[in-house]
């Protein structure tokens, strides 16, 4: 049972920096926004942006994949507003 383990060099270093792009992103938008008091519509802008930018990104996989990948979007949406006020 003992097998080695293959590491592909530029894969692993592709994920590491795509790892620390995004935390570097996240972490400066906290750094520069510490001192503003966002108010209004520029707060409710803000507060909807995150489930705006998932349905960008997971709309157009559900849309044009196959039946099985539109299925399974479709079973957990159904689970996840069915029980969203009940199961959290």
């Amino acid at each position: 049972m003992n097998q080695a383990v293959l590491v592909h060099w530029p894969w692993l270093v592709a994920i590491l920096g795509m790892g620390i792009a995004t935390y570097a992103t996240r972490v400066s938008g906290l750094l520069l926004m510490r001192g503003i008091v966002v108010k209004g519509r520029a707060k409710a802008a803000l507060d909807a942006l995150p489930p705006s930018v998932l349905a960008a990104v997971i709309t157009p996989i559900v849309l044009m994949t196959g039946k099985a990948e539109t299925l399974a979007a479709v079973i957990t949406a159904i689970f996840r507003f069915s029980c969203a006020f009940r199961c959290w």
